[in-house]
Protein backbone atom coordinates (compact mmCIF):
# COMPACT_ATOMS: atom_id res chain seq x y z
CA UNK A 1 0.00 0.00 0.00
CA UNK A 2 1.41 3.24 -0.60
CA UNK A 3 1.98 6.13 1.84
CA UNK A 4 4.16 8.99 2.36
CA UNK A 5 4.83 11.32 5.29
CA UNK A 6 7.22 11.34 8.24
CA UNK A 7 8.27 7.91 9.39
CA UNK A 8 9.61 9.00 12.58
CA UNK A 9 9.41 10.42 15.56
CA UNK A 10 10.19 14.22 15.67
CA UNK A 11 11.96 15.80 19.02
CA UNK A 12 12.48 19.19 19.59
CA UNK A 13 14.20 20.45 22.78
CA UNK A 14 15.93 23.52 24.01
CA UNK A 15 19.74 22.53 25.26
CA UNK A 16 22.20 24.84 26.76
CA UNK A 17 25.05 25.47 24.54
CA UNK A 18 27.46 23.20 25.75
CA UNK A 19 25.51 20.17 25.66
CA UNK A 20 25.27 16.30 25.35
CA UNK A 21 24.47 15.68 21.80
CA UNK A 22 24.49 11.65 22.22
CA UNK A 23 26.02 9.02 24.19
CA UNK A 24 27.32 5.63 23.08
CA UNK A 25 27.49 2.87 25.13
CA UNK A 26 29.43 -0.73 25.35
CA UNK A 27 29.04 -2.92 27.78
CA UNK A 28 29.98 -6.38 28.89
CA UNK A 29 29.35 -8.77 31.59
CA UNK A 30 30.63 -6.30 34.68
CA UNK A 31 30.83 -3.17 32.92
CA UNK A 32 29.72 -0.43 31.17
CA UNK A 33 31.62 2.29 28.77
CA UNK A 34 30.01 5.66 28.23
CA UNK A 35 31.42 7.97 25.48
CA UNK A 36 29.49 11.12 25.41
CA UNK A 37 29.55 13.67 22.60
CA UNK A 38 29.36 17.14 22.52
CA UNK A 39 30.85 17.41 26.68
CA UNK A 40 34.50 16.50 28.21
CA UNK A 41 33.30 16.46 31.71
CA UNK A 42 30.80 15.81 34.21
CA UNK A 43 29.45 12.96 36.32
CA UNK A 44 27.34 10.03 35.82
CA UNK A 45 25.07 9.07 38.83
CA UNK A 46 24.36 5.05 38.99
CA UNK A 47 22.94 3.24 42.15
CA UNK A 48 23.56 6.27 44.30
CA UNK A 49 28.06 6.74 42.97
CA UNK A 50 29.18 9.14 41.10
CA UNK A 51 31.45 8.42 38.21
CA UNK A 52 33.26 11.06 36.75
CA UNK A 53 33.40 12.19 33.29
CA UNK A 54 36.98 12.79 31.89
CA UNK A 55 37.47 13.63 28.19
CA UNK A 56 33.84 12.89 27.30
CA UNK A 57 34.39 8.67 28.61
CA UNK A 58 33.20 7.25 32.07
CA UNK A 59 33.81 3.90 32.81
CA UNK A 60 31.31 2.47 35.59
CA UNK A 61 31.42 -0.86 37.24
CA UNK A 62 28.35 -1.82 39.10
CA UNK A 63 28.34 -3.11 42.54
CA UNK A 64 25.38 -5.60 42.02
CA UNK A 65 25.92 -7.37 38.67
CA UNK A 66 22.71 -8.38 37.25
CA UNK A 67 22.54 -9.76 33.74
CA UNK A 68 20.20 -8.93 30.86
CA UNK A 69 18.06 -11.63 29.20
CA UNK A 70 14.42 -12.15 28.16
CA UNK A 71 13.62 -13.61 31.57
CA UNK A 72 15.24 -11.14 33.39
CA UNK A 73 15.24 -7.54 31.51
CA UNK A 74 16.81 -5.66 33.95
CA UNK A 75 18.05 -2.16 33.31
CA UNK A 76 20.90 0.02 34.89
CA UNK A 77 19.56 3.59 34.56
CA UNK A 78 21.89 6.55 34.96
CA UNK A 79 21.94 10.48 34.72
CA UNK A 80 24.60 12.08 33.19
CA UNK A 81 25.40 15.98 34.66
CA UNK A 82 27.43 18.33 32.65
CA UNK A 83 27.41 22.12 33.22
CA UNK A 84 23.79 23.29 33.18
CA UNK A 85 22.70 20.17 31.04
CA UNK A 86 21.06 17.11 32.28
CA UNK A 87 20.25 13.49 30.72
CA UNK A 88 19.13 10.37 31.81
CA UNK A 89 19.67 7.05 30.18
CA UNK A 90 19.82 3.13 30.93
CA UNK A 91 22.10 0.35 29.56
CA UNK A 92 21.89 -3.71 30.35
CA UNK A 93 25.03 -5.98 30.78
CA UNK A 94 24.75 -8.86 28.96
CA UNK A 95 27.02 -10.75 26.69
CA UNK A 96 26.51 -12.52 23.18
CA UNK A 97 28.90 -15.01 22.07
CA UNK A 98 29.67 -18.14 19.95
CA UNK A 99 31.06 -21.09 21.80
CA UNK A 100 32.11 -24.81 20.91
CA UNK A 101 29.61 -26.99 23.11
CA UNK A 102 29.79 -30.58 22.42
CA UNK A 103 31.73 -30.09 19.92
CA UNK A 104 28.96 -27.69 17.69
CA UNK A 105 29.58 -23.91 17.87
CA UNK A 106 26.64 -22.28 19.49
CA UNK A 107 25.28 -18.57 20.08
CA UNK A 108 25.28 -18.50 23.88
CA UNK A 109 23.56 -15.35 25.68
CA UNK A 110 25.93 -14.67 28.96
CA UNK A 111 27.60 -17.28 28.49
CA UNK A 112 25.18 -20.00 28.23
CA UNK A 113 23.54 -21.83 24.77
CA UNK A 114 20.64 -20.03 23.93
CA UNK A 115 17.57 -21.36 22.31
CA UNK A 116 16.24 -18.11 20.28
CA UNK A 117 12.82 -18.67 19.46
CA UNK A 118 11.96 -16.02 17.23
CA UNK A 119 9.51 -14.87 14.97
CA UNK A 120 9.74 -12.71 12.25
CA UNK A 121 8.25 -9.52 12.55
CA UNK A 122 7.81 -7.62 9.73
CA UNK A 123 5.79 -4.41 11.74
CA UNK A 124 2.86 -4.13 9.53
CA UNK A 125 -0.38 -2.93 11.81
CA UNK A 126 -4.08 -3.42 10.43
CA UNK A 127 -4.78 0.22 11.70
CA UNK A 128 -1.69 2.17 10.84
CA UNK A 129 0.09 0.39 7.84
CA UNK A 130 3.88 1.05 9.44
CA UNK A 131 3.32 2.31 12.54
CA UNK A 132 0.17 1.53 15.46
CA UNK A 133 -2.37 3.57 16.13
CA UNK A 134 -0.58 4.23 19.56
CA UNK A 135 2.93 3.79 21.18
CA UNK A 136 0.92 1.32 23.27
CA UNK A 137 0.88 -0.87 20.79
CA UNK A 138 4.37 -1.86 20.66
CA UNK A 139 3.94 -3.08 24.46
CA UNK A 140 0.56 -5.44 23.81
CA UNK A 141 2.47 -6.58 20.52
CA UNK A 142 5.41 -7.96 22.22
CA UNK A 143 3.81 -9.24 25.35
CA UNK A 144 1.18 -11.42 23.09
CA UNK A 145 4.69 -12.68 21.55
CA UNK A 146 6.09 -13.54 24.79
CA UNK A 147 2.78 -15.26 26.06
CA UNK A 148 2.96 -17.39 22.92
CA UNK A 149 6.54 -18.52 24.25
CA UNK A 150 9.03 -16.65 21.75
CA UNK A 151 12.18 -14.83 22.97
CA UNK A 152 13.07 -13.51 20.29
CA UNK A 153 11.57 -10.98 17.06
CA UNK A 154 13.51 -10.53 13.52
CA UNK A 155 12.52 -7.19 13.22
CA UNK A 156 12.37 -7.26 8.98
CA UNK A 157 14.14 -5.10 6.45
CA UNK A 158 12.86 -1.98 8.61
CA UNK A 159 13.61 0.49 11.59
CA UNK A 160 11.12 0.92 13.87
CA UNK A 161 10.66 3.98 15.98
CA UNK A 162 12.98 3.97 19.40
CA UNK A 163 9.90 3.19 21.38
CA UNK A 164 9.61 -0.76 19.61
CA UNK A 165 13.19 -1.18 21.15
CA UNK A 166 13.25 0.59 24.56
CA UNK A 167 9.77 -1.75 24.67
CA UNK A 168 12.08 -4.88 23.96
CA UNK A 169 14.46 -3.98 26.55
CA UNK A 170 12.58 -3.58 29.18
CA UNK A 171 10.12 -5.79 28.49
CA UNK A 172 12.61 -8.26 27.82
CA UNK A 173 12.78 -9.29 23.90
CA UNK A 174 15.62 -9.93 21.76
CA UNK A 175 15.73 -8.32 18.58
CA UNK A 176 17.72 -9.49 15.03
CA UNK A 177 17.77 -6.33 13.32
CA UNK A 178 18.10 -6.41 9.34
CA UNK A 179 19.60 -3.78 7.25
CA UNK A 180 17.07 -2.05 4.81
CA UNK A 181 17.42 -3.83 1.27
CA UNK A 182 19.16 -1.88 -0.83
CA UNK A 183 18.57 -4.01 -4.25
CA UNK A 184 16.32 -5.99 -5.72
CA UNK A 185 15.68 -9.81 -5.50
CA UNK A 186 16.23 -12.76 -8.28
CA UNK A 187 14.79 -15.65 -7.29
CA UNK A 188 16.84 -18.46 -9.70
CA UNK A 189 19.76 -15.79 -8.89
CA UNK A 190 19.49 -15.41 -5.21
CA UNK A 191 18.04 -18.39 -3.63
CA UNK A 192 17.60 -21.26 -6.32
CA UNK A 193 21.46 -21.62 -7.40
CA UNK A 194 23.52 -21.12 -4.14
CA UNK A 195 21.22 -23.38 -2.63
CA UNK A 196 21.73 -26.69 -5.03
CA UNK A 197 25.31 -25.42 -4.91
CA UNK A 198 26.05 -24.03 -8.92
CA UNK A 199 26.55 -20.78 -8.15
CA UNK A 200 29.79 -19.88 -6.22
CA UNK A 201 30.18 -16.38 -7.51
CA UNK A 202 32.98 -13.40 -5.95
CA UNK A 203 29.82 -11.33 -4.60
CA UNK A 204 32.02 -7.96 -4.72
CA UNK A 205 30.39 -6.41 -7.53
CA UNK A 206 27.29 -8.72 -7.53
CA UNK A 207 25.70 -5.01 -7.08
CA UNK A 208 26.78 -3.23 -9.99
CA UNK A 209 25.66 0.29 -8.90
CA UNK A 210 27.84 2.02 -7.33
CA UNK A 211 26.10 4.73 -5.86
CA UNK A 212 23.25 2.02 -4.30
CA UNK A 213 26.29 0.44 -2.64
CA UNK A 214 28.13 4.25 -1.21
CA UNK A 215 24.22 4.70 -0.04
CA UNK A 216 23.69 1.18 1.64
CA UNK A 217 27.45 1.79 3.87
CA UNK A 218 26.39 5.07 5.03
CA UNK A 219 22.70 3.94 5.98
CA UNK A 220 23.98 0.79 7.84
CA UNK A 221 26.57 3.08 9.44
CA UNK A 222 23.95 5.01 10.70
CA UNK A 223 21.23 2.43 11.36
CA UNK A 224 24.22 0.89 14.11
CA UNK A 225 24.40 4.31 15.29
CA UNK A 226 21.13 5.34 15.87
CA UNK A 227 20.23 2.04 17.35
CA UNK A 228 23.57 0.38 18.68
CA UNK A 229 22.90 1.42 22.38
CA UNK A 230 19.71 -0.89 22.79
CA UNK A 231 20.75 -4.29 24.99
CA UNK A 232 17.63 -5.63 23.35
CA UNK A 233 19.62 -5.93 19.59
CA UNK A 234 22.10 -8.81 19.83
CA UNK A 235 22.45 -9.45 15.83
CA UNK A 236 22.25 -7.46 13.15
CA UNK A 237 21.38 -9.33 9.68
CA UNK A 238 23.17 -7.38 6.61
CA UNK A 239 21.36 -8.48 3.53
CA UNK A 240 17.83 -10.34 3.60
CA UNK A 241 17.93 -13.08 1.21
CA UNK A 242 20.77 -11.79 -0.94
CA UNK A 243 18.69 -8.63 -1.95
CA UNK A 244 21.61 -6.08 -3.44
CA UNK A 245 24.09 -8.19 -1.63
CA UNK A 246 27.84 -6.98 -2.51
CA UNK A 247 31.17 -7.81 -0.32
CA UNK A 248 29.30 -9.59 2.45
CA UNK A 249 32.47 -10.69 3.99
CA UNK A 250 33.64 -7.20 4.37
CA UNK A 251 30.55 -5.86 5.55
CA UNK A 252 30.38 -8.27 7.81
CA UNK A 253 33.65 -7.43 9.29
Amino acid sequence: TPCSGIWQTVWLEPVPECHVRALHIRTGADFAEIRAEGVREGEILLEGRRYPLRDGVARLEPETLQLWSPEEPYLYRFTLESGDDRVQSYFALRTLTTEERGGVPRLCLNGKPYFFNALLDQGYWSDGLYTPAGPEGYEQDILAMKSLGFNTLRKHIKLEPEQFYYDCDRLGMIVFQDMVNCGGYRYIRDTVLPTIHLQKRNDRFLNPDREVRRNFLESMEQTVRLLGNHPCICLWTIFNEGWGQFSADELTR
